[in-house]
């Protein structure tokens, strides 16, 4: 086969690989593997090949670390072809985030999903829109991860797409777990449950439903049946999907007092990657019930330790902001475009005048005219994007007060651990950071600084205040999340839910009230 396809022409193998790439990607890899890039005499072969070349690494999962070869597809497809510059700027993405660059990653998705909104390819579309929601997904921005998870599965149910409509339906419902809309996930549950007959499920998928079942029944502190649907999840020989899944188990085990069982499959784990942490106080729990403080305390530190770890690769950027960045700078883009446009029309009609007659003068009053108006809208909407942006700066100053409080917070962690470490029986005896009285000076410090004595206001208007309820608000105002501030107090997320009720009450709010609306504008 190989020498039949080398005695054709290497643009002929191109093109055939082109369109055998949907279908069989396996086969236009072989295809391509045959061309030599110095064999293409045009430029735009030459960038046909990067592009696919690169597609079908991706397709056939062989992955590679440089984007030099996709960077030929998107400076010549740039302005030329809007669905190959989207593919290009897709994969160059997806080469990016395989090697931790996250905001590269970004700008490459934006670009490439500016580009796909003037095709009419939904699959593109979808792809870019999941890619969008696994990001907001990492950065904890789950309602997002919910919006685009959403709008790939519409986009692949259009093109008839079931497999991946329903990988991101269940991605929706994972996502709707993790900010407690349980109804919602339910209901997406159920309706991949009635079609599963219709929806090409395999081992992966079935084994991401019953994940996913597993979760929302946990979330229900429902745990008994939970158990049922992890165990019910077939292995996928996917070592840290199929280890994660050991670990679900076990956390259903320690919920229903049977911490030897959950022993079992943690020690049954082989990778551990990003849930290294979440593993670790597992383990911690478990020792800390069986009185064993000596290793209760070491996983405390390899927590600590992994924690740090996963800490410094997360982006340094918010998406959202990155996003409102990118359509600002192109409204900045169209505008100077629409300026020198403008002033060509100018030059041009100035010249018409002078060769013919007066008449012209009035078509040039009556464009002139209908230029400056549009110019003005133009610039109304620049204002309106320069307004938004502002706002981003305000939202980036809140967000690096809440790193002030992060590191005040790790810090006290830190003591905390060094305490455990040096004195095992300190833990029996409730030691905890959040109880220690330098973590409620240093926090309410730093936010009385930001919001003018917010602590000391809040606690002479509502004497009933003690200082729990006070560092649960001040935590709420430097934006923690309800999980967050349940894994900083070392309680549940339902204790810190009850507590929110309860301070509500305290603060004499109505039920219509927003309790953090409220502390914002205290």
């Amino acid at each position: 086969m190989i020498g039949l396809l080398t005695a054709c022409r290497p643009d002929e193998r191109l093109r055939k690989a082109e369109n055998l790439m949907d279908e069989r990607y396996d086969s236009a890899y072989i295809i391509l593997q045959t061309i030599q890039p110095t064999e293409l005499t045009s430029t735009a072969d030459k960038a046909l090949y990067a592009l696919l070349y690169c597609q079908a690494l991706d397709k056939n999962e062989i992955y590679t670390g440089t984007d030099s070869l996709i960077s030929i597809a998107t400076d010549y497809f740039d302005k030329r072809d809007n669905e190959k510059a989207a593919y290009s700027w897709f994969y160059k993405a997806r080469i990016e985030g395989r090697n931790s660059e996250s905001v590269v990653q970004a700008n490459a998705l934006l670009k490439a999903q500016s580009y796909a909104e003037n095709t009419k390819n939904n699959k593109l579309l979808a792809l870019i829109f999941f890619d969008k929601a696994i990001m907001y997904s990492n950065q904890l921005m789950y309602d997002s991860a919910v919006l685009y998870n959403r709008l790939a599965a519409n986009s692949f149910k259009i093109v008839n797409d079931n497999y991946n409509y329903a990988l991101c339906k269940l991605s929706e419902a994972n996502m709707n777990i993790l900010i407690f809309k349980l109804d919602k996930a339910k209901s997406i549950c159920d309706s991949i449950n009635q079609e599963k007959d219709h929806l090409d499920f395999d081992v992966t998928l079935e084994s991401y439903f019953y994940r996913t079942c597993g979760a929302l029944y946990f979330s229900m502190n429902d745990f008994n049946r939970s158990i049922i649907y992890y165990k019910k999840t077939p292995e996928t020989q996917n070592v840290s999907f199929d280890d994660n899944t050991k670990y679900l188990i076990a956390k259903s085990y320690i919920n229903v007092n049977k911490n030897d069982s959950a022993l079992i499959f943690l020690k049954s784990i082989r990778y551990l990657g990003e849930m290294a942490p979440d593993y670790y106080k597992l383990l911690k729990q478990i020792y800390e019930s069986k009185g064993d403080y000596r290793n209760a305390a070491m996983c405390a530190e390899k927590a600590y330790t992994a924690i740090d770890s996963l800490y410094t690769k997360r982006i340094d950027q918010s998406f959202a902001g990155m996003e409102k960045k990118f359509n600002y700078q192109k409204l900045q883009i169209a505008n100077s475009e629409l300026k020198i446009k403008y002033f060509r029309a100018v030059v041009i009609i100035l010249l018409f005048m002078l060769i013919i007659s007066s008449g012209v003068a009035v078509i040039f009053i009556w464009r002139n005219r209908t230029k400056k108006k549009q110019l003005a809208i133009e610039n109304e909407l620049l204002l309106q994007q320069t307004m938004r942006a502002e706002k981003e700066e305000e939202n980036s100053h809140l967000l690096e007060q809440q790193l002030s409080l992060q590191k005040i917070i790790f810090t006290n962690l830190d003591q905390y651990r060094s305490n455990a470490l040096k004195r095992p029986e300190a833990i029996k005896e409730g030691f905890s950071p959040v109880k220690n009285e330098h973590f409620f000076t240093e926090l309410f410090a730093a936010i009385d600084t930001s919001h003018h004595n917010f602590s000391q206001r809040l606690s002479r208007k509502f004497p009933s205040l003690n200082d729990a309820d006070i560092l649960i608000c001040c935590l709420l105002l430097a934006g923690f999340d309800t999980g967050m501030i349940a894994s900083i107090l070392e309680i549940k997320v339902e204790s810190v839910t009850m507590r929110r009720h309860r301070l509500r009450k305290r603060l004499q709010l109505d039920n219509q009230d927003n309790l953090l609306d409220y502390l914002r504008q205290f």
